[in-house]
């Protein structure tokens, strides 16, 4: 038999999904070293990971983090200056949707977070990408 009833239209969220790359492990020139060739390997430190998705979770009601008992799933390069030494990041991804409504204070938010992340992680840049999506269902 032929079913005539329509499907249901599916509810969409419109979001604003803000992903946040945070290097694990990377390597920074010593004090000694100008040119930038003799370097320390620094490791990332958990709680501070915790503390960003507990205030995430808190805040917007989810937080994804790449798996933490995994390797970093990305490796990123940085070169700040085409003739200078490149530099090689090991990477985690966090990544938390955002209901519309939400949006400036989500950008202020992340933009926080990412001040504190270079500062705390000694990095020039920590990457905060921010674009658009719906999601099926309503959160």
């Amino acid at each position: 038999m032929n079913d005539a009833r329509p499907a249901p239209t599916p509810r969409i969220t419109q979001a604003t999904r803000f992903e946040v790359y945070v290097p694990t492990c990377y390597s920074e020139p010593t004090d000694d070293d100008a040119a930038g060739a003799a370097t320390v390997v620094r490791h990332l430190d958990p709680a501070l990971i915790e503390q960003f998705s507990a205030e995430t979770l808190a805040r917007y009601q989810g937080v994804t983090q790449s798996n933490p008992a995994s390797v970093s799933p990305f490796r990123g390069v940085w070169q700040p200056t085409p003739a200078g030494p490149a530099h090689v990041d090991h990477l985690i991804t966090l990544i938390c949707n955002v209901k519309q409504h939400d949006f400036d204070d989500a950008l202020a938010y992340f933009q926080r977070w990412k001040t504190r992340l270079e500062r705390e992680l000694r990095q020039e840049v920590v990457l905060v990408v921010f674009y658009g999506v719906q999601l099926l269902g309503e959160f």
